[in-house]
């Protein structure tokens, strides 16, 4: 760097300290600047500092970035002047290490333009390219302040650079390490569909070294009854370029296959072309055991609900008996009625008539009976059917009828009219009814000292649903009770199961519904309420 040239002008030494001072300074003041910024606040001081027509900066804010062009001519930005320029470029370049006096054409008005260079000391074609008309310049002094600020460049920008490279360091050891620890196997292809990066959990899990994963070899690693089923839909994905999900058991570096969640997606350039595609394979191993632990459970419900009903039917024995033989005793008679008014002479076809439309009524009453106790029995899935609900009240009541006139019980019912459909399952629902009847009825058998009434009421609750009330006048229920008496085992009767009674509640909730129970004056009462079908 030349040596300051010896001012004798007392006004030229000020000036020159005052420069010096104000480059001085740029350290602090492009501490925080980007490369453009600086670019721009360093060829701003210049022009102040410098008696130029323009001055010009150009650096590569990265190593690899694009060159960054900064043009300036009396404190106002020559960026329209930049074409210009840029055309005396080739003159300027060579001289970059050299400080003989270099005259050119000037690209920001008439004239000639005496040229000083200050290269950034980055390499390249990084550098300070000042020009003015004096044909003296530049003097010393001013190559001097030229020299100071390309040297405040070259320090700045590096500093930022260290520190850009730093903190992309730091970011890219942040993000691996997230994506090292995420709880999921990350990867990435290339657009064809071949394997270029792996997760560090990934390979712990498979057991396979990098290489080996890389390109298509992960597939080995994937159930074989999976295996076709997944290639086909990853190239399906790949020749449409979208995004798509699929459950696989993928095996474990110990040889054990889990059920994974593979979802892929691709990433898209400005034109629409697929330059990556993302995965992650999440393990649901845990998701689809809770999946089959919930089937196997509902299908264990079921078959203790069927099992309940079957065991409520076997109780009632006598009473459904006495309920079948009722209608066939009729249909008997009234057959022998038909003969005998078809054997008289002449025949009496009209009582005889009379008669066979009583067997069909009667053989109708018989069917009833049989059709609800087949239902009441089969074995069949829950069904979601939209159902009226005094309909199956009715049913239930014609099954218990004899029940009830057996254990001298007197039956009220009071069911609302208008009620709005419910969706749910007919026998299941009438399992919850058929159980609360017999509950009370059993309830009310040691019932001396006054009427053994049941009433069952229907109607709308306090919201949407439907209401169905079982009330009897029995001893009520034990206080302690109540907290536990929906629960599995839980049982107040000699011999019980105690599993009755959680049935209704599973089945009352599954139909989105609530079941409750309360002691009332000389009795207890036992209801449930369901949403209606539109709700």
């Amino acid at each position: 760097m030349p040596r300051v040239q010896a001012l004798s002008d007392p006004t030229e030494l000020r000036r020159c300290m005052r420069d010096l001072l104000a480059l001085s300074a740029l350290p602090a003041i492009l501490q925080s600047y980007d490369p453009y910024q600086m670019a721009d606040s360093i060829a701003a001081a210049l022009v102040s500092m410098l008696d130029s027509e323009f001055v010009y900066i150009s650096l590569h804010g990265t190593r690899d970035g694009p060159l960054i062009e900064i043009a300036r001519a009396d404190g106002r930005s020559a960026a329209d002047s930049l074409e210009a320029i840029r055309a005396v470029l080739p003159e300027i370049l060579p001289t970059l290490s050299s400080d003989r006096q270099l005259a050119v054409a000037n690209p920001v008005g008439g004239g000639t333009a005496s040229i000083a260079v200050a290269p950034i000391g980055l390499g390249g074609d990084s550098a300070i390219v000042v020009g003015s008309q004096r044909p003296d310049f530049p003097t010393p002094n001013e190559r001097l302040l030229l020299g100071i600020a390309a040297n405040e460049a070259t320090v700045a920008l590096q500093r930022w650079q260290a520190e850009t490279e730093e903190r992309t360091r730091q970011t890219e050891e942040e993000l691996q390490l997230v994506i090292d620890t995420i709880p999921a196997l990350v990867w990435s292809a290339l657009p064809d569909g071949s394997v270029n990066f792996v997760n560090k959990r990934l390979i712990e899990y498979t057991g396979l070294p990098l290489e080996e994963v890389k390109g298509w070899g992960w597939t080995v690693s994937w159930h074989p009854a999976d295996r076709a089923t997944l290639l086909e839909k990853w190239r399906t994905a790949l020749g449409a370029g979208n995004p798509f999900t699929l459950e696989a058991r993928v095996r474990r570096a110990d040889g054990e296959y889990r059920w994974f969640l593979c979802s892929t997606v691709p990433r898209h350039d400005d034109l629409g072309n697929i330059v990556t595609w993302y995965g992650t394979i999440t393990d649901v191993e845990d998701r689809k055991r809770a999946e089959e632990a919930e089937k196997a459970l509902h299908q264990a419900q079921a078959d203790l609900a069927h099992l309940t009903r079957v065991s409520t039917l076997g109780e009632l024995t006598s009473s459904i008996a006495h309920e079948v033989n009722q209608p066939l005793a009729a249909v008997v008679a009234n057959a022998n009625a038909a003969l005998r008014w078809l054997g008289t002479q002449p025949p009496n076809l009209e009582e005889a008539q009379a008669a066979l439309g009583r067997i069909s009524r009667d053989g109708s009453r018989a069917g009833d009976v049989i059709r609800r106790i087949r239902a009441l029995v089969k074995k069949a899935p829950p069904r979601k059917d939209r159902l009226d609900i005094n309909e199956i009240i009715i049913d239930v009541i014609a099954l218990t009828r004899s029940e009830v006139l057996r254990n001298g019980v007197s039956l009220e019912t009071r069911l609302g009219r208008d009620l709005p459909p419910i969706r749910g399952d007919r026998v299941q629902l009438q399992q919850v009814i058929l159980n609360f009847i017999i509950n009370a009825i059993e309830a009310m058998s040691e019932v001396t000292e006054r009427p053994r009434e049941l009433a069952i009421d229907s109607g709308k609750d306090a919201s949407t649903g439907v209401l169905v009330t079982v009330r009897d006048s029995g001893p009520g229920l034990e206080p302690e009770s109540f907290d536990h008496l929906f629960d599995a085992f839980y049982t107040t009767k000699p011999g019980g199961m105690g599993m009755g009674l959680s049935i209704c509640r599973s089945i009352i909730e599954a139909h989105g519904g609530q079941v409750q129970a309360a002691n009332v004056p000389q009795g207890a009462v036992f209801q449930f309420s369901v949403p209606t079908a539109a709700s």
